[in-house]
């Protein structure tokens, strides 16, 4: 595809615009972990976010549904 990918077992991810092969799977690594790493966190400190939202407005969302 970008005609630099020639070595054995060399990729070409267009997410990263760049070739994961034999010199470079330390860094593809390390992004793929740290995207993930970030992902969760931000999962996990949303939802917390949300329950304490949803608990502290239970009135105001039952009102809102007309229950």
């Amino acid at each position: 595809i970008c005609n630099i990918c020639v070595e054995k077992m060399d990729l070409h991810y267009f997410i990263i615009n760049s070739c994961v092969g034999s010199k470079n799977y330390k860094y593809f690594f390390s992004f793929v972990i740290s995207a993930l790493i970030s992902f969760f966190l931000d999962f996990f400190l949303n939802l917390i976010n949300m329950i304490e939202f949803f608990t502290e407005h239970v009135e105001v969302i039952m009102i809102f549904l007309h229950l």
